[in-house]
């Protein structure tokens, strides 16, 4: 059984933050973005942590929309703008000490997102606020994924909203 490179890899990383800076990324960014402003801005708190990079100007643009003061991108690869290079599924953060979680695209390119969620919750404040951005599977770019190249973002686990909702359920 052929192993899927996970978000740790520093190739995965680059190829995904080159793919976001491409026409289709782009597309899919500005879509995004318009969905993120109607919720994240109303964030509050005093730290919020954005768990993996869609590169420096995607990820200052996200964070941009939060209210929140202290805010860190933290990805398992060290390149330009991350704040900490850290395993998402190991977060060298102290328990309940987070007001919002970002997962921009995260949970696709780990190998273990039930344990990222894990981590998530930990170190969540009690009412505290995940943010989760993924490819919809029985979308057009699921379908695409299907039909199309095994290269970066189709080579993700795409998660539908059901199945994040029930493990979610389960912390």
């Amino acid at each position: 059984m052929q192993r899927r490179e996970g978000m740790s890899s520093v190739a995965t990383a680059q190829r995904l933050e080159a793919w976001y800076a491409g026409r289709l990324g782009a597309l899919l960014w500005e879509q995004e973005r318009a969905q993120l402003e109607a919720s994240i801005p109303n964030l509050f708190g005093y730290h919020v942590v954005q768990l993996g990079s869609l590169g420096a100007d995607r990820d200052d643009d996200l964070l941009g929309l939060c209210r929140i003061p202290h805010r860190i991108v933290l990805d398992p690869v060290r390149r330009t703008g991350i704040g900490l290079v850290a395993a998402p599924d190991a977060l060298p953060i102290t328990s309940d000490s987070v007001d919002a979680v970002l997962l921009p695209h995260t949970l696709e390119f780990v190998d273990d997102p039930h344990q990222v969620l894990r981590e998530v919750d930990r170190v969540l404040v009690a009412e505290g606020h995940v943010v989760i951005l993924g490819f919809n599977p029985w979308g057009s770019w699921g379908w695409r994924r299907l039909f199309g190249s095994r290269a970066v973002p189709w080579c993700g686990r795409f998660f539908s909203q059901t199945r994040i909702r029930d493990w979610l359920a389960l912390l």
